[in-house]
């Protein structure tokens, strides 16, 4: 079973952006989840994530490597608690993620279309166990 770790990641350091994913996908994979971490593999260029810090051929690489990714997700886990603003790549996130009817939580939902989730969870915490028990549940039945 595989999830997606989406949420903003533009105009936020990498700390920040990055921080909330480490600790989702230590705690996934520990009930054998395999983590797909957009920040993994994308080249840190300065404190804070710029997209103006990529050529338009970088950006078109990560953006087509995202979509795979998320194309082959079991579940998309949204991420927004730290949002200031709308997040333009978690948006294309999501609608790639409901284009391809996967689980999408919105965790907290922060007034995204919530009709769209399968769940809707209060925290990250909560997405978390939500995801481990619908997946090891899945892995049960097969």
């Amino acid at each position: 079973m595989r999830v997606y770790l989406a949420g903003p990641i533009t105009g936020y350091s990498w700390a920040k952006a990055s921080r909330w994913r480490k600790t989702a996908k230590k705690f996934l994979e520990k009930y054998g989840i395999l983590v797909f971490d957009p920040l993994e593999g994308t080249p840190k260029r300065n404190a804070i994530i710029r997209s103006e810090d990529y050529s338009n051929q970088e950006l078109l690489a990560i953006l087509q490597r995202d979509f795979e990714a998320v194309k082959r997700a079991d579940v998309v886990i949204f991420n927004f608690s730290y949002a200031k603003k709308p997040s333009v790549g978690s948006l294309i996130e999501f609608g790639w993620a409901e284009g391809k009817k996967r689980v999408i939580i919105p965790a907290p939902w922060a007034d995204l279309p919530v009709i769209l989730a399968d769940a809707v969870t209060d925290s990250l915490e909560d997405a978390l166990w939500w995801t481990v028990e619908q997946l090891n549940g899945e892995i049960n039945q097969s």
